[in-house]
């Protein structure tokens, strides 16, 4: 079961043109996904998050992303 949904999880997220280059590391542990790597902006950030989203309504989406946009706005 779990690596059907890891599979779908996957494919969902390398058919989004805006999500299927982006350096995700994605983790499963029941209806709990992990999702982790360093995204350009938080945009990207809710991109992922809703792909993952639109797999199943019963997945809990665990983000813990670096967004290395906001870090150099942030620095100026």
């Amino acid at each position: 079961m779990q690596n059907k949904l890891r599979q779908l999880i996957m494919s969902a997220l390398k058919r989004n043109v805006y999500t299927a280059e982006l350096p995700l590391v994605v983790n499963l542990r029941g209806y709990d996904v992990h999702v982790s790597g360093k995204l350009a902006s938080q945009k990207d950030v809710q991109e992922v998050i809703s792909t993952v989203e639109s797999v199943s309504p019963y997945l809990n989406v665990i983000a813990d992303f670096i967004v290395t946009e906001e870090a150099q706005a942030a620095a100026r």
